[in-house]
């Protein structure tokens, strides 16, 4: 701190502990043609670089992909229900309030809208497939869950996947 004299050039200019951005200290060392040295300190800043972040903000499924037992024909021979809680997150803390759930008509799969339920921050999305015989093609099923929260849109993929009799 005494050779360089950077905490004294950064207080000088105004920075404290409470003020949390970066500041620059350059020495500059002049050596004239006698060997005779002076020195210059210059601070730039304040920069942003010190500045605070802000945490990440997730939507997490308990259940990503599921799968659904049809006959060879791809038809449905008993009801099953398949359900998947959806958790926002700020940082590694779970968001409790200010959410907004997807509506049903917005992921449905193969012709079937679910119920879906919020409470404590958690999104419950609950598919109930139970008019025999639903056909499902051989392909996957994919809807992106969309979750609002201050202003933004936050999305997760959950994918539901017809295993076929004898296949």
């Amino acid at each position: 701190d005494s050779a360089w004299k950077t905490w004294s050039a950064l207080s000088n200019s105004g920075y404290s502990s409470t003020l949390p951005y970066l500041y620059r200290c350059i020495r500059t060392v002049y050596v004239d043609g006698s060997g005779n040295t002076s020195v210059e300190y210059v601070v730039d800043g304040p920069t942003v670089w010190g500045q605070s972040g802000s945490d990440a903000v997730y939507l997490d499924l308990d259940n990503q992909m599921d799968s659904i037992v049809v006959n060879s024909s791809g038809a449905m021979e008993t009801p099953q229900t398949f359900t998947i809680n959806a958790t926002l997150y700020k940082g590694a803390s779970p968001v409790t309030g200010g959410i907004t759930r997807p509506s049903a008509s917005s992921i449905e799969i193969n012709g079937v809208q679910p119920n879906i339920s919020l409470s404590g921050g958690v999104v419950t999305i609950k598919y109930t497939f139970s008019t025999i015989p639903t056909v499902f093609e051989d392909k996957h099923y994919t809807v992106n869950i969309p979750v609002v929260y201050g202003g933004v849109t936050y999305q997760a993929t959950f994918t539901l996947v017809p295993v076929r009799a004898g296949a």
